[in-house]
């Protein structure tokens, strides 16, 4: 009885939460397809758009998971919907709303208006918010700085379209900057409201970045700010001594100062070697999927767990962002890049296991072979600084 009880209680529950999706149905002439991933559901009525935005999605969770401070353990999924024109009843590009019940809900427009980039950010906002709901409060949205979020939307898009930053170069060049106190101070759903350029807070992330803070400095600043502090005090510590006098004034004239420095430049678009080096790491990196099976331990066992449907949603993910990262990886490193996601592909699709010992031998050797490069690089950089 209880059984029964509970199954009745989890059917109930599925449908209030899918309904506004199950919708889409009900004339009869669209199929639903739907992948469970890490952080997102995904539904839509086309197959292969789902597949994408899995994938995306997988590369946008884990650039926002360079927030160390809270917990990404969520309960439960955000659930987006691709929605097909006919059946959008908002007039954006994409909605985020929450649930009566915590449930944080992305609403696309599924249509040629849609812009590869407007994804990008709204998976990311749409993180965001159930990050600082989960960790924080669930009013911790409507307390998010603008800077933080904008720089990990842009930092999503721009890792897979490098060559689009000279865009936002171009357009930083041509507007008046906001003061850094005021972008410091201004929350996301402020400068939503006001309509702000949205890509103004990433200068903030970057600039600081280059000013000599450490990655973990720079990491602890953006946690804060997800958080809802207003970080001005303590960017002005880290920047300046005590005898340089820890006045707003000054760091506006810093801001100023280092922001038109680093909009003079030319900037080259292609990952560094130790850049590309670490990213092929990570996508050949399975210590987050072994620790929760406990059955793989190296690229060898990727044949044996080929069935396992959350390995294959991961892997899923990854080739498509290896293959959207190709523009950017460097040149170097291309051939491993894309050995790499040619063996994720055989072990997907291939039936025989030598396909897949060949493959994973492709890429190994590749692998090393780049590695001697860079090390070999590395020395005549060594050997002209003398």
């Amino acid at each position: 009885m209880k059984w029964m009880l509970r199954w009745r209680f989890f059917c109930i529950g599925f449908v209030s939460l899918y309904l506004p999706f199950l919708c889409l149905n009900a004339d009869g002439d669209e199929k639903i397809a739907w992948v469970e991933g890490r952080f997102f559901d995904i539904i839509g009525t086309d197959n292969r758009s789902v597949s994408f935005v899995n994938a995306l999605a997988e590369h946008v969770a884990e650039t926002c998971h360079q927030l160390k401070a809270g917990s990404h353990d969520f309960p439960r999924n955000i659930l987006v919907t691709l929605r097909p024109g006919k059946r959008v009843e908002f007039e954006e590009n994409y909605r985020i709303w929450v649930s009566p019940r915590g449930q944080v809900n992305l609403d696309f427009c599924w249509d040629e208006s849609l812009s590869f980039e407007t994804t990008c950010r709204a998976l990311a906002e749409a993180y965001l918010l159930h990050y600082a709901r989960f960790n924080y409060g669930l009013k911790a949205d409507e307390r998010i700085r603008f800077w933080a979020c904008s720089a990990l939307v842009s930092q999503s898009y721009l890792n897979l379209r490098p060559a689009r930053k000279v865009n936002y170069i171009d357009k930083a060049r041509q507007s008046e900057m906001l003061e850094i106190g005021t972008l410091l101070s201004l929350y996301w759903l402020e400068a939503t409201e006001k309509k702000l350029d949205l890509n103004q807070g990433y200068w903030v992330f970057q600039i600081l970045r280059e000013s000599g803070l450490t990655n973990p400095q720079v990491t602890a600043l953006l946690d804060r700010a997800i958080a809802g502090e207003n970080v001005e005090t303590l960017i002005v510590k880290a920047l300046f001594s005590e005898n340089d006098g820890r006045s707003k004034a000054r760091l506006e004239k810093w801001w100023h100062s280092q922001l038109r420095s680093y909009l003079a430049q030319e900037h080259e678009f292609c990952d560094s070697l130790i850049t590309s080096r670490s990213w092929i790491q990570e996508m050949a990196d399975f210590d987050v999927y072994s620790a929760s099976t406990g059955k793989l331990k190296n690229l060898m066992n990727l044949w044996d767990c080929r069935d396992d449907k959350n390995l294959r949603s991961v892997l899923s993910a990854r080739c498509e962002i290896i293959r959207l990262r190709m523009e950017q990886v460097n040149p170097a490193y291309f051939n491993a890049a894309l050995s790499l996601g040619a063996l994720y592909e055989t072990v997907l699709e291939a039936e025989n296991k030598h396909e897949f010992v060949r493959a994973l031998s492709v890429y190994l050797n590749d692998w090393e072979d780049t590695k001697r490069l860079h090390a070999r690089v590395d020395e005549l950089i060594s050997e002209c600084d003398k």
